[in-house]
């Protein structure tokens, strides 16, 4: 009994002595007890309230950690003042403290440090980065007032002024965030812009997009032409076959033949000109009038081709409906 008595306070001094987390494997080998005999000990000294600590994971497992006291006040301190100081911190930081298990969780770890003494704070968690509400809002309005200014803004330049260390998923989050907003923003990437230089770019464009109407509605023309010619052989060839097939049994077949054939022809239909602009000429187009940052072309191109599309459909409309009443006339 005297020989554990004595590495029970062996264990207590260690335990004492501790300011950072060590591993009870560590600290079993140092106190020299096996594993029985050693939780026999912490035990005692649990119930004598002489552990100034507390574990970390499970008994049987190797990785279980004493993690002091003193370590768990300072920890919380250091993110306490920390995040007073510049209403951010980083995850990577908390990770390194060991404070990773309750990011983002409601009344977690994070939180109740964080509303320690303050429980009216807010706070914003991002990927990389835990945000005061205040300063998460001021980054919004930043990028909203850039994108107001100059209708596109790359948001990591924009804020860097802040000094927050933005990460890219950050940043990311943040454009989506601002273009669920409000309707009239877009998002792609790391890139906020406004629905107007969609506007200027398809202005910018006005002239291409005029002579593409023109070729288009006159491939459409020709199309139409050309359909119209293909109607008139196959009546011709109808009126004709039955015209045979008046003429006698054995020639009917021989007409129904033919008829068949023409039935078939008049099912064949010209290949229908694609009423748009492919997506490569649109990509450059809209490349040339230096309106569109490169970063975000490939977005914008996919935008106003929608746009451009729709225009070239009413364009081809109007020009047909014309058509028709310049016919009717005569």
């Amino acid at each position: 009994m005297e020989y554990l008595n004595c590495h029970k306070n062996m264990l207590r001094a260690t335990l004492s002595g501790i300011t950072k987390p060590l591993s009870i494997s560590a600290i079993q080998a140092r106190v020299g007890l096996p594993v029985g005999r050693f939780w026999w000990a912490f035990d005692s000294l649990l119930e004598e309230d002489e552990v100034p600590g507390r574990l970390s994971g499970s008994r049987s497992s190797p990785s279980c950690t004493y993690i002091p006291h003193m370590h768990d006040m300072l920890v919380r301190l250091y993110v306490q003042n920390l995040f007073r100081q510049q209403e951010f911190i980083q995850t990577g930081v908390l990770k390194k403290l060991g404070l990773s298990e309750s990011l983002g969780g409601k009344n977690g770890q994070i939180e109740q440090i964080l509303k320690e003494g303050n429980s009216s704070l807010k706070f914003q968690v991002l990927p990389t980065v835990l945000l005061s509400l205040p300063l998460y809002q001021q980054c919004l309005s930043t990028i909203k007032e850039a994108v107001r200014s100059s209708d596109v803004c790359e948001v990591q330049s924009t804020l860097q002024p802040l000094g927050v260390p933005f990460e890219d998923p950050d940043l990311i989050e943040i454009s989506e965030k601002i273009a669920a907003s409000e309707s009239e923003l877009q998002c792609s990437g790391t890139h906020v812009f406004s629905d107007r230089i969609i506007t200027k770019a398809i202005e910018r464009l006005g002239d291409r997009i005029d002579s593409w109407a023109h070729e288009l509605m006159t491939k459409l023309e020709q199309e139409r032409r050309s359909t119209h010619r293909q109607q008139k052989t196959v009546e011709a060839e109808n009126d004709w076959g039955e015209t045979k097939k008046g003429g006698g049994k054995k020639k009917g077949k021989g007409g129904g033949g033919k008829g068949g054939k023409s039935s078939a022809a008049s099912r064949e239909e010209p290949a229908s000109t694609f009423v748009g602009v492919p997506s490569e000429t649109l990509e450059e187009w809209i490349a040339s009038t230096s309106v569109v940052p490169e970063e975000i072309l490939e977005d914008v191109v996919e935008r106003v081709g929608t746009q451009v599309k729709e225009l070239l459909r009413i364009l081809c409309h109007c020009f047909f409906c014309s058509v028709g009443r310049h016919l009717q006339r005569f």
